[in-house]
């Protein structure tokens, strides 16, 4: 089933069965058929909060005269390598301590490694991964970085998102020619790599140009996205991408039609842009149509897409059309203490606060109503990493437990169960 990308432009969604990409620059307005039924299982007594669990950062595309305003190996020293990550499809990929992967959930492409296509409702291992020290993983594509700074990736691979220079499934991680990363990152079908030196390489769906290499090829070989130095954070999502720089800046490319990449405009971008303003920025992460950074003193800023609240600066656009949807200047997220790590996935984002806490904010709630302010999640210990995907979030906890909630139909929650979780449950067997 595809989701609806948004307001303003109807745009095709790789990843989703049997749609392809398009390079329309339509998009439907609204959400998904399947996100009021997110809300109403996740929102209950002790869960409302879950998933009430942001605020609303409803910013959709600026006017173009807009301009952004507030709101052991190869590792990279700003930030810890990722070991938990949550795909926009229902999987969940997580390295174990030994340095071993494990997956569990959605699995019709092969994307949790473990050589079928059979969902998984509790975790199993990735067939031949060891060493690893870091996961990444798209709407049907997960990948792996060692500890030499070798990548590995395995799953759908019709847009040549596993990189290995074929658009030929792989049900097991397919090893790259030539990547040694310090850090990897996976959009719905395209993945990046931050190299050594501080160059970053993509590979996958490029129809909105979001790979970066100044064309709208799709690539199943990495090319170096064109002038990017001293990348320290990345993220990517369905049509655009975003970088931070060790000197604080911030660069954005792909599609710009809700003022997502932060330039003032609403003008697309096939090569980085730098987003004014910013100078201090620690990590970036990216949503359907929206971006949001994290600067050194803990606060976070988000600008773009804002029909469902998830600026998280207490406004929302819900019914409203055209430039109104999105903010182009960047905002503040409202009443946020201190973050220490965000991640965003389709119209909702979360942060870690400094006392380990997490917080959540977008469409979140009952049917089609947004969530323009983060609010606190209950029912988690001391939170030390958080996946958000598009109908799941998973919270790996500092006992070592992973808790996830959402959409279960195929497993993700990794409890052994198909039920939708509306509250936290544990993953069982890691």
């Amino acid at each position: 089933m595809a989701l609806a990308p948004g307001p303003g432009r109807r745009k095709s969604m790789p990843g989703r069965a049997n749609i392809a990409p398009s390079t329309s620059r339509r998009r439907a307005r609204g959400v998904s058929s399947l996100w009021p039924l997110l809300a109403l299982t996740i929102v209950s007594p002790g869960c409302y909060l879950s998933h009430r669990l942001a605020d609303d950062r409803d910013a959709g595309p600026r006017p173009a005269d807009a301009s952004p305003a507030d709101g052991a190996g190869l590792e990279s020293s700003e930030l810890p390598p990722r070991r938990l990550a949550v795909g926009g499809d229902g999987h969940v990929c997580f390295v174990r301590d030994d340095g071993r992967v494990a997956c569990w959930g959605h699995n019709d492409h092969g994307q949790l490694g473990d050589g079928t296509t059979t969902d998984r409702t509790s975790p199993v291992d990735v067939i031949g991964l060891d060493d690893v020290v870091e996961v990444a993983v798209g709407v049907s594509h997960s990948c792996a970085r060692r500890r030499d700074g070798s990548v590995a990736c395995w799953g759908r691979n019709l847009w040549g998102e596993v990189g290995d220079g074929t658009r030929e499934r792989r049900t097991e991680p397919r090893d790259l020619e030539g990547v040694r990363a310090t850090r990897i990152a996976a959009g719905y079908t395209s993945t990046f790599a931050i190299q050594v030196d501080g160059t970053v390489l993509a590979w996958g769906f490029n129809r909105f140009g979001q790979l970066g290499d100044g064309t709208t090829l799709d690539r199943d070989l990495p090319v170096e996205v064109v002038g990017l130095r001293d990348v320290v954070s990345l993220a990517t999502s369905l049509w655009h991408s975003c970088a931070s720089r060790r000197n604080g800046t911030v660069a954005c490319w792909g599609d710009n039609e809700y003022a997502q990449l932060g330039d003032g405009t609403t003008d697309p971008r096939w090569e980085p842009a730098d987003v004014p303003g910013l100078d201090d920025v620690e990590q970036v992460t990216t949503g359907y149509g929206f971006s949001c950074v994290r600067r050194s003193e803990g606060r976070v800023w988000c600008w773009g897409w804002n029909e469902s609240g998830q600026l998280g600066d207490g406004t929302t656009a819900v019914g409203s059309t055209g430039p109104s949807l999105y903010r182009a200047e960047l905002s503040p997220t409202a009443s946020f203490p201190s973050a220490t790590h965000i991640e965003a996935s389709r119209p909702m984002a979360c942060a870690i606060d400094v006392d380990r806490s997490l917080w959540c904010w977008g469409m979140v709630t009952i049917p089609s109503v947004a969530v323009p302010r983060p609010v606190r999640i209950e029912g988690l210990g001391p939170v030390l990493e958080v996946g958000v995907g598009d109908w799941d979030i998973c919270a790996l906890q500092t006992d070592d437990q992973i808790r996830c909630w959402g959409i279960n139909q195929w497993g993700a929650a990794g409890d052994g169960s198909t039920r939708n979780r509306a509250t936290p449950v544990t993953v069982s067997g890691l």
